[in-house]
């Protein structure tokens, strides 16, 4: 879980960082606190809507696209946990590896020819 840092109130910047995935983003805290307050109303619980404004940050921070032009597109869809996964797991496997993707349930079957030259 993505662990969220915010300094004294003489720094307005709040700091995202996650070892597992090795990501240090820091942001802004009122735009982390408007991406949280959208997370908040849609997310069942706080842990979770914690984890969803990490990786809108995330998603921002690797596309180069602002968060608040992705969270407006969010805001413009349907907004249900379903959609918000779509939303985010597109963006995510832009920038991961193809063989690992998150949200894919069944494996894919390659061609043979690529597939040998794939170690797993």
């Amino acid at each position: 879980m993505p662990s969220i840092l915010s300094n004294a109130a003489n720094d307005p910047t709040v700091r995202i960082f996650d070892s597992f995935y090795n990501i240090d983003v820091t942001v802004n805290a009122s735009e982390y606190e408007l991406v949280q307050a959208f997370f908040n109303g849609v997310c069942e619980t706080q842990n979770q809507a914690k984890q969803f404004t990490a990786f809108l940050f995330r998603v921002a921070t690797e596309s180069g696209i602002p968060a608040q032009e992705l969270l407006a597109e969010m805001q413009s869809m349907k907004t249900d946990n379903i959609t918000i996964n779509q939303f985010l797991i597109f963006y995510l496997n832009s920038f991961r590896p193809k063989t690992g993707l998150y949200g894919i349930s069944t494996e894919p079957t390659p061609v043979y020819p690529v597939a040998r030259n794939v170690v797993r």
